[in-house]
């Protein structure tokens, strides 16, 4: 993709007219430090009171010129297409040369230093590494715990924009502070959570095919590729299954589902598979295991503020399933099988 296909994502994007694939696209872009510079130019000119004026609107305005160009061109000879589409692209390059200009004039009119302006990120980054979890304060006051293995994404000026649209992977627990005239939404993949006043988690890790979200109170609207805007009620979760594009909607536990962040982790009739998966992602440290006599054993259980040692310990004499420390990671393993060749 070319820079002028780059300039006509981000006014798309800073006009809000951008979709979803805009925005992925936006950010394939934006990974690349001359594109981060180019964009925060672009949204230094684009204030949020102004984003929805038609005078700012220059991607209708292409649009419609794009239109107009093709009807002519059903009527053009071949021979003057070439010089059509030269025009277009000069025209495309002349609407961000304007962009850019009036964002140089803005840095001078103002008392900030423009040197600054244009180092700030446009992309802030939280992250929670493995077996941690991390408290984040938004500006608007939206309280955010991210779950271990899990990262969180927004614009710099994310408190300014039309919708407070932030990116996850991995786990997190939403305290929303509510705004009547901007909304919140989370972007997890193939699923949009929009805020309706309220208290939730959304679990979507890169690695699952699975994405869940849970409300605790107040109201979600939720849109994945099975249904759009489909409003949850508290103590309702959500999961969507993209392996085979399917969804349902059922009740939860809330304890079971959130105390993640207590450090609280509660079992009920869980497979071991899923009970050692969890606590892999809460401590930070693979659990494998070979045998798969082990998928047939089901536990209910909890541990309330417990060291990894301490957990195993109880499961060793819960199930009859030992652990053994390799270092990076534990093996599972029954008491009853060959020691010798599990450990090798």
């Amino acid at each position: 993709m070319s820079t002028t296909d780059f300039y006509e994502l981000a006014i798309r994007c800073l006009t809000n007219e951008g979709t979803d694939h805009d925005w992925k696209e936006l950010e394939k872009f934006l990974q690349k430090r001359e594109y981060r510079q180019l964009y925060q130019k672009l949204a230094s000119s684009f204030p949020s009171e102004e984003k929805n004026s038609p005078q700012y609107n220059l991607e209708r305005s292409l649009n419609r010129l794009r239109s107009g160009i093709s009807l002519d061109e059903k009527r053009v000879p071949t021979r003057k297409k070439g010089r059509i589409k030269v025009l277009l692209r000069g025209l495309v390059a002349a609407s961000v040369a304007a962009v850019i200009a009036l964002g140089t004039v803005k840095y001078h009119s103002g008392k900030e230093d423009i040197q600054s302006k244009s180092e700030k990120v446009a992309w802030l980054k939280k992250s929670a590494p493995a077996g941690q979890q991390v408290r984040v304060l938004l500006s608007d006051g939206t309280q955010v715990i991210l779950n271990g293995n899990s990262q969180l994404r927004y614009a710099s000026n994310y408190a300014s924009q039309s919708v407070r649209k932030v990116f996850l992977s991995g786990e997190a627990f939403f305290t929303v502070k509510h705004n009547d005239k901007k909304e919140f939404e989370v972007v997890t993949g193939h699923v949009v959570t929009r805020d309706l006043g309220t208290r939730f988690n959304v679990e979507a890790y890169a690695e699952d095919s699975v994405i869940t979200v849970a409300l605790v109170d107040g109201a979600i609207d939720v849109s994945s590729p099975v249904a759009r805007h489909l409003q949850l009620k508290p103590h309702q979760k959500l999961t969507y299954h993209a392996s085979d594009n399917s969804q349902e909607v059922n009740s939860f536990n809330v304890a079971e589902l959130t105390g993640w962040k207590d450090q609280l982790l509660i079992f009920h009739n869980k497979p071991l598979p899923v009970v050692l998966e969890k606590l892999s992602r809460h401590y930070g440290k693979p659990i494998v295991f070979h045998d798969s006599a082990l998928n047939q054993i089901v536990l209910t259980t909890q541990f309330k503020q417990k060291s990894l040692n301490q957990v195993l310990e109880v499961l060793s004499y819960a199930v009859g399933v030992k652990f053994i420390d390799k270092g990076d990671s534990i093996l599972a393993v029954k008491n009853n099988s060959d020691k010798k060749r599990n450990e090798n």
